[in-house]
């Protein structure tokens, strides 16, 4: 059955999560970056519908640990793990986190997905964000 990602992610955010594999999910792309953007697109919406204020913004800084676990059993779910590095928000850090950003990388096909990272700045802290399957 072929589902937008948008509906995936209200209908598997709208109930609890799943043991892993349980909503096994295939991208029909074999295309790596691709493949990370939809993750990178259910993470957002995701984190939007479970930790959003009433404007739909997350504050990375303010959530507690059993947020990202409970975060982490729905990525399991999809058999994927998702995993975020913080770091200060430091002209050093923002030229590192940079330089590892997915676009900025040379993708071939031998890159793995849990290479292709996002940064994103929330405050002063820099959030890595990457994606490997379970």
């Amino acid at each position: 059955m072929e589902i937008e990602l948008e509906d995936l992610v209200i209908t598997l955010f709208s109930n609890p999560p799943g043991e892993p594999n349980t909503h096994l999910i295939s991208f029909d792309t074999g295309n790596l970056v691709q493949l990370f953007e939809s993750l990178l697109l259910i993470f957002t919406n995701g984190m939007k519908l479970l930790f959003g204020n009433s404007r739909g913004v997350v504050e990375l800084d303010k959530l507690e640990q059993k947020d990202i676990e409970l975060f982490q059993k729905y990525f399991n779910s999809i058999g994927f793990l998702f995993y975020f590095d913080v770091y200060e928000d430091t002209n050093d850090n923002r030229d590192k986190t940079q330089s590892m950003k997915y676009t900025n990388l040379n993708i071939n096909i031998n890159s793995q997905l849990r290479e292709l990272y996002f940064p994103l700045l929330c405050k002063d802290k820099i959030y890595l964000i990457n994606f490997d399957k379970l």
